[in-house]
């Protein structure tokens, strides 16, 4: 059977580093003893490990099934949550230049909505090694009332993991709707928290000082969560999705060498970020919230 495949190389490989099963996380150990992983992602295992912040995020069992899929992912999400800090911190201070000081705390609740997003945006879509089958589909919430999720791949156009079969068109959209939903629940939410802190803000200040020009007019919370969850979960949603596949299928076959790799990968992030930025002021502009100015 399945089981127990994979020891016959894995065994001897660890035994030939003077290595233990001790040396792995208790979930991952058991799924090495049992001969589910190959020898290849314990290879992997221990490469990542000679990181110090790699192992620490190793640990972390969601995380660690992504890092062995995409050794990258770390870097990716660096990327992602750097660029989002420099180019919201640029536009909050543009749009807030002369008050920028006084209104730093607006900016800052601002710039955590955006880094949620920025950091599930990226973490959603990233492929996830699941070695053992059987038990993934019977544990998760959204596995027990959905069963057919744990069958989709995490983004459309991801390659077909080693031990898993081929995806179907079915399921590669399904994979789409899936992220689109959650990027939904989550855009909805980080802008929730962002514009209703805003809004608390204001009123706060203007409680305090009554005198004070109003430095920002109030937005409607319930509007602007939906329509930043709707943009995440439409626009967002195939962007990243399909800036994975890019990376995984074909960055990652013509630049071998990391440097190289980190170096393109990180430029076409900031293409995305930008194009990202210009569509959601579109978006702002086709619903009324951003009038376009004139002349």
């Amino acid at each position: 059977g399945e089981a127990g495949k994979y020891w016959g190389e894995v065994g001897p490989f660890l035994a030939g580093l003077g290595q233990t099963l001790e040396r792995f996380p208790a979930e991952f150990r058991k799924d090495v003893a049992a001969g589910l992983v190959p020898l290849a992602f314990v290879q992997r295992y221990i490469e990542l490990q000679a990181s110090l912040v790699m192992r620490a995020l190793m640990k972390i069992p969601g995380f660690r099934n992504k890092l062995l899929a995409d050794p990258n992912l770390a870097f990716k999400l660096g990327i992602e949550i750097g660029i989002g800090i420099l180019t919201k911190c640029s536009a909050e201070y543009q749009k807030r230049k002369p008050n920028f000081r006084k209104e730093i705390d607006f900016a800052f609740a601002n710039l955590l909505m955006a880094l949620i997003a920025d950091w599930m945006l990226v973490y959603l879509p990233a492929p996830t090694m699941v070695f053992n089958v059987a038990k993934a589909r019977k544990t998760g919430v959204l596995a027990s009332a959905f069963p057919f999720v744990r069958t989709l791949p995490k983004n459309a156009f991801q390659k077909v993991p080693v031990m898993m079969k081929p995806f179907t068109v079915t399921q590669r959209v399904g994979a789409l709707g899936v992220n689109g939903v959650k990027l939904f629940t989550v855009g909805t939410f980080a802008s929730f928290v962002g514009v209703a802190l805003t809004n608390i803000l204001t009123e706060v200040r203007q409680r305090l000082n009554p005198d004070a020009p109003k430095l920002n007019k109030p937005q409607n919370v319930v509007k602007a969560s939906l329509l930043y969850g709707s943009y995440m979960g439409i626009n967002s949603n195939l962007r990243y999705q399909l800036l994975a596949g890019i990376e995984e299928r074909y960055l990652s076959a013509l630049f071998t060498n990391p440097g190289n790799f980190a170096l393109v990968s990180g430029a076409v992030r900031v293409a995305n970020t930008y194009l990202g930025s210009l569509m959601w002021v579109d978006t702002l502009r086709l619903v009324g919230m951003q009038p376009q100015k004139k002349g």
